[in-house]
């Protein structure tokens, strides 16, 4: 079973625990390339950004929690709940006016 820190022929990192990917401090996968993908328990997963960086000719980001991918928007919606209560409180404000 995979564990800890594996590096590929190709020098790619990937982080394992129980065998699956798993990474708390950063990202799960660091590619050559500088693309980046987050993990936890083998699920894509990033509360604080996107769980998926490409680096191709342009940033791709990708948002995902708990292994559902969402678009930028639903993931601030759900990692920020507050502040979006406060945000729709204010539109709605601006609305009536």
């Amino acid at each position: 079973m995979k564990n800890g820190l594996i590096v590929n022929s190709g020098g790619d990192k990937e982080w394992y625990l129980n065998g699956k990917l798993h990474r708390e401090d950063g990202p799960a996968i660091e590619y050559v390339d500088g693309d980046k993908e987050w993990w936890l328990n083998g699920q894509r997963h990033r509360e604080d950004g996107p769980a998926i960086e490409l680096y191709f000719y342009d940033i791709d980001k990708r948002w995902w929690l708990n292994g559902k991918e969402y678009t930028q928007e639903e993931h601030w919606e759900l990692t920020h709940p507050y502040e979006f209560i406060e945000k729709h409180n204010r539109l709605n404000c601006i609305d009536e006016e």
